[in-house]
């Protein structure tokens, strides 16, 4: 069965100052090969930050070395399935 549901979150406007940023999660399933694949979605949508969960040494490898020069600011901890990691297009601010 596969049961489809509409957003059911209220649209919103966009501020009326600041920067819009583009913001995408990415779940590899850990079990995913399909690195040019993965690399090739993560490059359509075009996003400015991508939340990345359950990836792979494979995956984390290729995102360095491909996706570099798009997303200069990365950090990385692959695992498979605790496998996180952040690229953006902007850098990091820590607090403290």
């Amino acid at each position: 069965m596969n049961i489809t549901c509409p957003r059911f979150l209220p649209r919103s406007t966009p501020p009326s100052s600041g920067t819009a940023i583009r913001v995408m999660t990415f779940n590899q399933l850990f079990t995913n090969e399909q690195t040019e694949d993965i690399i090739r979605q993560i490059r359509a949508q075009k996003a400015d930050v991508v939340g990345l969960q359950e990836f792979s040494e494979q995956t984390a490898a290729a995102i360095k070395t491909e996706l570099i020069g798009e997303y200069p600011y990365q950090f990385l901890e692959p695992g498979n399935q605790s496998g996180l990691g952040l690229i953006s297009r902007y850098p990091f601010l820590t607090q403290g």
